[in-house]
């Protein structure tokens, strides 16, 4: 029994993640000038020889996978304004963002669940059947975003009062500043 959860606990605890972590860290790091360059690089390196102990076959494509995606991440955190790029898509993209926390919750249970349903309806072709069950789980994400998450949000988070700003004292012109008497020296008596 001890040797089984000693094969899970990585995993469980997040542990077998961990160099992804790091490696998404040392990429925010170097984004903010934080670290240099070659840090980086050595880092990245790191992330991807310890990947090929972590993956199954077919190891190098799946390192190498990793790694271009390394690639763009650093593109994309320190690279160049992407908005003539990906102008066209910023409010898609938003769109997506704002619903990426219900995505992460539902996307593995409720995509087993709907590409059941695919499959039980018969759907054959395999781009279709993927349509279908991406196209549930953006709708059951956005529903438990607009229905359960922003709602909560808004019952638990403190509100926010604007602060008035705080008032300038004025300026005194030197010429019309009050003179200050000298204290005078305590007394002994």
């Amino acid at each position: 029994m001890l040797s089984g959860i000693t094969e899970v606990m990585p995993t469980a605890i997040g542990l077998y993640y961990a160099h992804l972590f790091a490696a998404g860290t040392a990429i925010w790091l170097w984004s903010e000038r934080r670290i240099a360059g070659p840090n980086l690089t050595a880092m990245l390196l790191a992330v991807l020889i310890m990947q090929i102990f972590r993956s199954s076959e077919p190891r190098l494509l799946i390192v190498a996978c990793l790694g271009v995606m390394l690639g763009l991440m650093c593109l994309a955190a320190r690279g160049p304004d992407w908005t003539p790029v990906l102008g066209f898509a910023r409010r898609p993209i938003s769109w997506l963002a704002g619903i990426s926390f219900g995505i992460y919750l539902v996307h593995q249970k409720l995509g087993y669940v709907f590409a059941r349903v695919a499959t039980g309806l018969e759907i054959e072709q395999w781009w279709l059947r993927l349509a279908f069950v991406i196209g549930a789980i953006l709708l059951a994400a956005w529903a438990l975003t607009v229905l359960v998450e922003r709602p909560a949000h808004r019952l638990l988070a403190p509100r926010r009062t604007a602060r008035p700003a705080p008032e300038a004292a004025p300026e005194v012109a030197p010429e019309t500043a009050p003179e200050v008497a000298p204290e005078a020296p305590p007394t002994r008596g």
